[in-house]
């Protein structure tokens, strides 16, 4: 080394001179770059986090090596040379550092586009002329994808899950922001699809993916914030901290996501957005498994949804949200399995709610819980505005309006297209939603419209192909409307292949046996109904229905009596259970005691004029029977008008419409007219299954007329299509291996 680089000031002017202070410029802001890339790359490749430390530590180690490097060579027209062998007069170290320079330049400029690109420094096209007076962007979207569980234990799988949840669940509630539902962002769970793919098919501008780690209590979580049209990031960060601290970094990144995006939040917003519904991190934990096992809805995952809110109540007594979860879990229990009664259930929830609106009257989850409650107690005057409320609370709450279209499509409201208007509403915000998909087919198969009904109960399928009700809904447009009852069968029996369990689904096969006259298979199935649920609702009326159809009308009303209890007073087994034990009160000559069962039980049916609707139509043929069994011919003329306006009205279906005519007018002795509607509903298609599955020969109200030429020639018609559709189904059962399926 020179004497002039020996001292301060000549060790400071070699290291200029050598470019040395240029060259480590370059490195640190090239290094950081590169660090700046694997912290947004790394993740979403899913590498483990170690490569980004990996990379820091490389980067760190050539440092020091790349500053010695550049005092000890030097760059000349010959190459690469030690610098003590280049002579002063032969140095081009000037241009040299003036290349460096152009160098540093450019590494700062793809730096400062990289941070405004990952950052949101730079303004989406037309968005900033799109501003509300508050400043939030017009057209706002964004999805949260299910955070990847990168954790060796595979349970904390719900930890990861319920996280993305709550992050979706906060950023639902700003004003502004359209979130994609949850069902629609966890079908993506697992998948390697293209973000600009699933943004597409969720209608969403932006995505918002992450990893989870957790190790004992220490748990590191990254988040990335995607813009969809063209896969850069927008924002990312990494955040490590305790268990305990979850909720802390829930906050933080949905302010970072808030800010990303350039929503401006109000005072009240940013409250509710760091809003905690509860402090404890456990009852939290238990909180989000619940809902977790909740959205699958079968028997058995909602049974364990309901003990997991049961622990998180008692973990924390405030924790409002635990109240609603476990009450929906009660509600399903009742509506999607019958293993409760609407009345048990409501006794259940009420308080639970009661709770929970003390604690947080501002839930949107309460007083979509309080509308669900209401729908399935058969209070819609109630459940409407809960359900209005919970949707003002949160727009961006899929089941509120869900549940909104089940209540506005039901009695006394009956407004169908404003309840297809809310499933599409559901859709917007859900676009996956497979519920609703199936929902908008049921109305459309009610509404007689069969093609658009397949069509949509097929799309459901192909969004989840595991998905119950939506092959009971093709079964029961084969069954009900195209009167394919082979059909029918093979639909319910991927049902039941699916929930074996599930006896809501079961019990769909027996009616179809009896009515194609598989009296051995009818048998079997109705004893298994029988033995493996007494204590289920449906269970407890198979005794009911086979000693009618037995014509040992004494025992079924003995039978009614225990099964009453079980079932309770609303739904439509219990309207069954109420048909049964009218009909079995008027075959065993007892017409006052089924009128007076009627008048007290359906008032509305004995008024003058009577009402007659989706709740009691099917007990007007044994009300009419009733009637004219004790002479009151001026009621019983009212009560079959008032019938035949709700049929014109709500039965779009021809053969239906036909044979409901038929029944009542053959109960209420009107025989021509029913020879006519019988004639008519053959000509349709129709191929038999009414009143308990009784064939026409069965049926003690058709006894008068069965020898009469329209209605033995309808026998006839009726027998050799039942026979086409017998071979089909013992083919299937045949194929199934009928055997195993008990």
């Amino acid at each position: 080394m020179s004497g002039d680089a020996r001292r301060p000031g000549g060790l400071l002017s070699e290291l200029r001179r050598r470019n040395v202070f240029r060259v480590a410029t370059v490195y640190l802001i090239a290094s950081w770059l590169l660090i700046q890339v694997a912290e947004t790359v790394f993740p979403a490749l899913q590498l483990p986090e170690w490569t980004v430390t990996f990379v820091v530590v490389v980067l760190a180690i050539l440092f020091p090596i790349a500053v010695i490097f550049a005092w000890a060579f030097e760059l000349t027209p010959e190459g690469l040379k030690k610098t003590t062998e280049v002579e002063p007069k032969s140095s081009i170290t000037s241009r040299t550092g003036q290349k460096i320079n152009y160098l540093i330049i450019g590494i700062l400029a793809v730096a400062i586009l990289f941070l405004a690109l990952t950052h949101g420094g730079l303004k989406d096209d037309g968005v900033s002329a799109e501003r509300s007076a508050t400043g939030t962007s017009a057209a706002q979207s964004i999805a949260v994808l299910p955070f990847v569980n990168m954790s060796d234990d595979e349970d904390n799988e719900f930890f990861s899950d319920g996280l993305s949840e709550e992050l979706l669940n906060v950023l639902a509630q700003v004003e502004g922001l359209r979130v994609a539902a949850r069902t629609s962002s966890f079908y993506f769970k697992d998948s390697n699809e293209d973000v600009r793919s699933i943004a597409s098919k969720l209608g969403v501008d932006h995505l918002l993916e992450g990893s989870v780690r957790r190790s004992g209590d220490r748990i590191r979580v990254t988040a990335q914030l995607i813009k969809a049209d063209d896969g850069f990031h927008l924002w990312s960060d990494t955040y490590d901290y305790t268990v305990d601290d979850v909720f802390r970094i829930q906050d933080e990144i949905s302010l970072a996501v808030v800010d990303a995006l350039k929503v401006n939040l109000l005072g009240k917003e940013r409250e509710r957005l760091t809003k905690r519904a509860t402090t404890n991190v456990e009852a939290h934990n238990l909180y989000l498994r619940g809902r977790q096992f909740l959205h699958l809805r079968t028997l058995e995952s909602i049974r364990q949804a309901r003990k997991l809110f049961q622990q998180a109540v008692r973990m924390d007594p405030g924790y409002a949200l635990a109240y609603s979860g476990l009450s929906d879990s009660i509600q399903l229990l009742a509506t999607n399995h019958s293993m409760i009664t609407a009345a048990q259930a409501e006794a259940e929830s009420r308080p639970l709610l009661d709770r929970a609106i003390a604690l947080d009257p501002e839930a949107a989850e309460v007083w979509a819980s309080v509308g669900l409650m209401e729908m399935i107690a058969n209070n819609p005057e109630a459940a409407e505005p809960a359900l209005e409320k919970a949707v003002r609370l949160n727009p961006s709450y899929a089941a509120g309006y869900l549940w909104l279209a089940s209540v506005r499509s039901g009695p006394p409201i009956n407004d169908d297209e404003g309840a297809l208007e809310l499933y599409r509403k559901v859709l917007e915000i859900d676009p996956l939603s497979r519920v609703a998909q199936n929902n908008i087919a049921a109305i459309l198969m009610d509404q007689g419209r069969t093609e658009e009904a397949e069509a949509e109960f097929r799309r459901a399928l192909t969004l989840d192909p595991d998905y119950t009700g939506s092959y009971n809904g093709l079964a029961n447009l084969n069954q009900n409307f195209y009167f394919r009852l082979d059909e029918a069968h093979r639909w319910f029996m991927k049902a039941h292949e699916l929930a074996p369990s599930d006896i809501s689904i079961s019990v769909n096969l027996p009616v179809i046996y009896r009515t194609l006259g598989l009296d051995d298979q009818f048998d079997r199935w109705s004893r298994r109904l029988q033995n493996e649920g007494p204590d289920h609702p449906i269970g407890s009326v198979i005794p009911v229905w086979r000693e009618i159809l037995a014509g040992r009308f004494d025992a079924a009303l003995d039978a009614w009596a225990k099964a009453e209890q079980r079932v309770g007073g609303t739904g439509g087994v219990a309207s069954g259970l109420a048909q049964m034990r009218c009909d079995a009160l008027r075959f065993s000559d007892r017409a006052s005691e089924a009128l007076s069962f009627l008048t007290r039980d359906f008032p509305e049916l004995m008024d003058s004029p009577p009402r007659v609707d989706v709740t009691n139509n099917n007990l007007v043929a044994c009300a009419a029977a009733a009637l004219k069994a004790t002479g009151r011919a001026d009621q019983l003329e009212e009560l079959l008008e008032a019938a035949r306006r709700y049929a014109e009205s709500n039965i779009p279906s021809v053969p239906n419409r036909e044979m409901y005519l038929a029944r009542i007018d053959i109960a209420g002795g009107r025989e021509a007219s029913a020879i006519r509607y019988l004639q008519s509903a053959v000509e349709a298609g129709w191929v038999g299954g009414f009143n308990w599955a009784w064939s026409i020969d069965e049926d003690p109200d058709w006894a008068p007329v069965k020898e009469h030429d329209d209605v033995a020639n309808a026998r006839v018609l009726i027998a050799e299509r039942l026979a086409i559709q017998r071979a089909a189904v013992e083919q299937q059962l045949q194929e199934l291996g009928a055997g195993a399926l008990f």
